[in-house]
């Protein structure tokens, strides 16, 4: 009878032993997963932050070959806003545009852009193609893409 009663109070619950030895395992585990999701996330914003600029030169770049409201287009990118701001313009440059038309997309990432050469006007006229061929450098979490812009108007993902 006397064995019976430890043999139950052995089995009633969890020691404290145990207990510990399941939260060492899953700060192991958290240990190893976070840094693997932290590197997943920052690619997904840089991913995004090169989505949506490629999406805004193509857009800028069809409405001036289509002759979209009969005049030329572009892109401006403002590096300096925070978060980058970008505004897709109909007329023969940024400065002399009809501001009425603007089309403001904001990068919904804290992504850095830089640009090369330095103008942040990217315009396209007609079936050219665009003003000056450049590179776009976007940067998130210590990763660079680079997107490059020819002179034809074609965009390539790097």
């Amino acid at each position: 009878m006397h064995r019976a009663r430890q043999l139950q109070r052995k089995s009633a619950g969890i020691s404290v032993l145990e207990t510990i030895f399941v939260l060492g395992v899953l700060m192991m585990l958290g240990a190893v997963l976070l840094p693997l999701l932290s590197r997943s996330y920052t690619s997904a914003q840089l991913a995004s932050a090169e989505r949506t600029i490629a999406d805004a030169l193509r857009e800028a770049r069809s409405r001036s070959r289509g002759n979209f409201q009969y005049t030329t287009h572009g892109l401006f990118v403002n590096i300096i806003s925070a978060p980058v701001m970008l505004t897709m313009y109909q007329g023969e440059s940024y400065g002399v545009r009809s501001s009425e038309a603007d089309y403001m997309i904001p990068l919904e990432t804290d992504a850095v852009v830089s640009l090369e050469p330095s103008i942040p006007d990217v315009h396209f006229s007609g079936s050219v193609g665009t003003t000056t061929a450049r590179k776009i450098f976007i940067t998130t979490g210590g990763d660079t893409h680079t997107l490059t812009l020819t002179e034809a108007g074609l965009i390539y993902e790097e």
